[in-house]
């Protein structure tokens, strides 16, 4: 151990010389020599001071020596306002700062014994002082400091003491630095990833990016404004449910030489969305509707139907039929290759209805459509404005507003 005017902010010369007189006077009994340890364990201005006497045959210069470190350095007062300058300018705590919360500890330890000898330091006992100390804490630290402390003074009644502080801290940097309950070993064991998230992150790694993008507007059908579909690179693991080979339904060969109702039923059967062509959902909650390149409405391109749309055109030609008088009434399925601008989530829309037998001979009706039924019904006016027969069967319609009896 080194004397030097200064040691981390603080006069060190209680502790040097207790550590002297154990170490060095207690095993060497002659003067001359005890000086000539002092000189050599002392640094800077301390030093100069030691090497006045070293230079003296005098026996009492060792004595002299030793008298004047005290006048010089240890001066209650100033390793006082040492200790507390020290406290004052220690620098604030981090929540996770186990080391730094056990070396503040260790120092106000220290302070606690300083007390015990220098009556200069029971100023550490006063409430600015007790504040300032507690500011130096992390925050769960504080609070938890603060409630001991009101707990202690309602429970004891009395004023709190730098003894209770130094306890309190001592008893926070044990549990901070503790291998294996501390707060910092707890957050770390939370941050680590879970069975359960570390097989779902491996599935994700595993999974293939997925191969169709999609682009959409929400204009009207247009040719020169239109959205499709783009094949971002296509992937082995891709299968077609038409022929199991490694291409998308759209891009099927064999797909494309159906008919447009034989694709329909196929789509259908395979649990397909209508509006995408993908699987896991129904096409009334499809957020991904392609756009039809030949005609610009929200169907896939492969399910366009020409005769469908030329039967529409001839029929807006039909000056008696207006099918956007009631249009305020009615929208499409999500899932029906739609004819109309819009599409909206409605189980009601019109339809033109004729026999494959007479197609020149339609009406224009409202089809109801029920995903849990399994039975056709039409209503006697309709089949004879359509020069139909069929068996009559007799319906009890429920409703909200009532109940309706129907042929």
């Amino acid at each position: 151990m080194l004397l030097s005017p200064s040691s981390n902010g603080l006069a060190p010369y209680p502790i040097f010389m207790r550590a002297f007189k154990t170490i060095i006077e207690a095993c060497v009994s002659s003067n001359k020599e005890r000086l000539y340890f002092l000189n050599k364990y002392t640094t800077g201005k301390a030093n100069d001071v030691i090497k006045g006497f070293v230079t003296l045959t005098s026996y009492d210069s060792y004595m002299g020596a030793k008298n004047l470190l005290p006048q010089r350095f240890g001066d209650p007062r100033r390793v006082s306002n040492a200790y507390k300058s020290h406290l004052k300018n220690w620098l604030q705590i981090g929540e996770c700062q186990s080391n730094d919360l056990q070396a503040f500890s260790d120092f106000l330890g220290q302070c606690e014994e300083a007390m015990i000898s220098m009556k200069f330091l029971s100023d550490l006992d006063s409430v600015e002082v007790l504040k300032q100390v507690s500011s130096k804490l992390p925050s769960y630290s504080g609070v938890k400091w603060c409630r001991h402390a009101f707990e202690l003074k309602k429970m004891h009644g009395r004023t709190i003491t730098f003894h209770d502080l130094v306890k309190f801290v001592e008893t926070e940097a044990g549990l901070a630095t503790d291998p294996v309950f501390s707060p910092h070993v707890l957050k770390s064991e939370r941050k680590k990833p879970s069975e359960k998230d570390k097989k779902a992150g491996h599935k994700t790694q595993k999974q293939p990016p997925n191969l169709n993008s999609m682009v959409t507007t929400t204009g009207g059908p247009s040719k020169t404004n239109t959205c499709s579909s783009v094949q971002k690179g296509q992937s082995n693991s891709v299968v077609c449910p038409a022929c199991t080979k490694a291409h998308t339904l759209s891009s099927c060969d064999e797909f494309k030489k159906k008919t447009v109702k034989e694709r329909l039923n196929f789509i259908q059967s395979e649990g397909l969305c209508f509006s995408c062509l993908s699987k896991g959902h129904y096409s009334k909650n499809c957020r991904k509707r392609l756009t039809c390149q030949t005609c610009g409405k929200r169907h896939p391109t492969i399910l366009h139907n020409d005769q469908e749309n030329k039967t529409e055109s001839e029929d807006s030609m039909e000056p008696n039929v207006n099918p956007d008088q009631s249009s305020s009434n009615t929208s499409s399925v999500c899932h029906t290759v739609g004819k109309w601008n819009s599409v909206t989530n409605s189980l009601i829309l019109p339809v033109w209805l004729y026999h494959k037998d007479s197609p020149e001979k339609k009406v224009l009706a409202y089809a109801l459509l029920d995903d849990s039924s399994n039975s056709t019904f039409i209503k006697c006016d309709t089949i004879h404005d359509l020069g139909l027969k069929g068996p009559e069967i007799k319906l009890n319609l429920y409703t909200m507003l009532g109940r309706q009896d129907s042929a």
